[in-house]
């Protein structure tokens, strides 16, 4: 009963009442924090007590009914014992397990540092004994799982507690850590630089048009970026009327990072390095893209829009089975938004999948048949496709309505 109760109970609010000065909960929790040496005292003690029981029924049956005797005391132990030894008391220990484990943890307590010496020589035999087979006693449970989190926010959307974007956002926080860089990251197609001679007017040129506060600067081509230039670098030049002079003159040097680099893992470097912008290289070494720490932030907050951004959404939804979207967007969100079933083994984008579909660069009009879908480019730029319509051919499978 005592170890259902304290295993079962919620460490959340025992943590919660412990910092509150609850003793019962420091006494639990220092408890749980000894799993093994727990479970040790435990077990010895209501094994000792179930054969102790075992022995005395066996003893007052064969006096009472002579031979034979053993049977019934073996019955009617082996009875007592599960009804009342084990299924009942841990059957409310499960239902009741936090108050119960307030009211057991300080007794248990006194009993483990009482029984210190026998725990230990039992501990380090169960341990000697399962080692070889490469197990461990008790295994700690983490306090609580991803999944359980998940859980309680999807009951706390439907009870009302948490909004659906409250929701959303939330699990953007758990996806963040499985998310790369080359997944939220500007392709080297979009990115506006500089050469290292171009001068401080050029740059501030382009910033205008292009709405942007900074600038990598590249020496030959955009695969040899060599620093970086900052709209507030420029301005005091500006001031100074040294126009002509060349970015290289105030670049600083470029972030570069990987394409496989975990996103959460580029966030805290650049906090720590106070950059933010960095260079994605490809595998080969080359420029692949470019990504902001806004760019990171918008994985968990959604898009953010600044003074320079422009009203187009990435998502319009024309109605509930069709949506242009822009180019760039990942085809997971496309499968969310419209229950559609668009291949992503290959390809993160909805460009990329047109491209790999149509084997060449489509032109704008052209239309590409899938199971379940078709996609329509809207829009192009040059070689790049900019927008694409993308029809649900099949109806999304309707819940079933309740009886």
């Amino acid at each position: 009963m005592s170890e259902t109760a304290l295993f079962a109970a919620n460490r959340v609010m025992l943590r919660h009442r412990r910092a509150q000065g609850d003793t019962r909960a420091r006494a639990a929790h220092g408890l749980l924090n000894q799993p093994s040496e727990l479970l040790t005292m435990i077990l010895a003690g209501n094994t000792t007590a179930n054969v102790g029981a075992s022995v005395v029924a066996t003893s007052i049956a064969l006096s009472l009914l002579g031979r034979g005797g053993e049977w019934v005391a073996f019955l009617g132990t082996t009875l007592v014992v599960l009804i009342v030894a084990e299924i009942a008391p841990k059957t409310l220990a499960a239902r009741h397990a936090d108050r119960l484990a307030l009211i057991l943890a300080p007794s248990l307590a006194i009993l483990m540092r009482l029984s210190t010496p026998l725990i230990r020589v039992l501990s380090v035999a169960a341990t000697a004994l399962v080692r070889p087979f490469g197990g461990t006693i008790t295994p700690r449970a983490p306090l609580v799982t991803e999944e359980q989190l998940r859980f309680l926010v999807e009951v706390g959307e439907q009870e009302g507690v948490i909004q659906e974007d409250e929701r959303e956002m939330i699990h953007s926080v758990f996806e963040f850590g499985d998310t790369v860089v080359r997944e939220v990251m500007r392709p080297r197609v979009d990115i506006a630089a500089v050469p290292a001679d171009a001068t401080i007017n050029a740059a501030v040129s382009l910033m205008s048009e292009r709405g942007h506060s900074r600038l990598p600067v590249y020496e030959g081509t955009v695969d040899h970026i060599v620093g970086v230039v900052y709209m507030r670098d420029l301005i005091p030049m500006l001031r100074q009327g040294r126009l002509e002079q060349s970015v290289s003159e105030v670049r600083r040097p470029a972030f570069f990072v990987p394409e496989t680099k975990k996103v959460d893992e580029l966030f805290k470097e650049m906090q720590r390095r106070k950059v933010s912008v960095a260079i994605v290289l490809d595998e080969y070494g080359g420029t692949a893209g470019l990504v902001t720490v806004e760019d990171l932030l918008e994985e968990i907050v959604g898009e953010i829009q600044d003074e320079y951004d422009l009203e187009e959404k990435p998502i319009q939804l024309v109605d509930a089975n069709t949506a242009i979207v822009n180019a760039r967007i990942h085809i997971d969100e496309v499968n969310d938004l419209l229950g559609t079933r668009l291949p992503m083994d290959e390809v993160d984008t909805v460009a990329g999948l047109v491209y790999a579909l149509s084997g060449r660069v489509p032109a704008q009009g052209e239309t590409i048949a899938l199971p379940g879908a078709t996609l329509r480019v809207e829009k192009t730029l040059g070689q790049r496709i900019t927008r694409v319509r993308i029809t649900r051919t099949v109806p999304a499978p309707q819940e079933a309505a309740p009886l």
